[in-house]
């Protein structure tokens, strides 16, 4: 039977252990932090339940698959927006001449 004090210290203590690993591999604090509680969530909305043994493997997992995802995305919408400046500005310039 898993005691459920444990298992949330172990939760705990994972998160905090994995915030601190993607900040070592270059991830700002608010990154990191996002990504840490993504997973945080995606445990408590699981209909199933995660053994104490795979927690913390299930955990780095999902956190550094979302801290990619999202710093992809991020890249993503920076292009775009580049895109969509250039265009702007040359728009604007023809409305001047």
């Amino acid at each position: 039977m898993v005691n459920l004090k444990e298992y949330e210290n172990d939760v705990n203590d994972y998160a905090i252990e994995i915030t601190k690993y993607l900040i070592s591999r270059g991830s700002q604090l608010v990154d990191a932090e996002d990504a840490v509680q993504d997973t945080l969530v995606k445990i408590l909305s699981l209909d199933i339940f995660i053994e104490p043994d795979k927690l913390r493997a299930f955990m780095y997992r999902t956190s550094i698959r979302t801290y990619i995802n999202s710093y992809n995305r991020s890249k993503h919408y920076q292009k775009i927006i580049k895109k969509l400046l250039k265009i702007w500005k040359k728009n604007w310039k023809q409305q001047l001449f």
